[in-house]
């Protein structure tokens, strides 16, 4: 079961920032929306992220998972 993102959350995250992520085996970076966030890093990680973003006052936040993905959250 989907734990619940606002839809208000999904539309400041969408519009104050960008989300690039890689793969360790990849070379190039790819975007992903707010909305289909979830499905790159589930439903737990997703709102520990968007929190841990709204709520701080860097300009760029960057997430390491086990899985080899680098995540990162770039302010417009």
């Amino acid at each position: 079961m989907k734990d619940y993102i606002s839809p208000f959350s999904v539309s400041i995250v969408n519009r104050n920032f960008l989300i690039r992520y890689k793969y360790d085996s990849e070379n190039k970076t790819k975007l992903i929306g707010a909305g289909k966030y979830y499905t790159l890093v589930g439903d737990v990680i997703e709102n520990t992220h968007f929190t841990k973003v709204l709520d701080g006052t860097l300009d760029r936040y960057t997430f390491k998972l086990r899985r080899g993905i680098k995540i990162k959250f770039v302010s417009k």
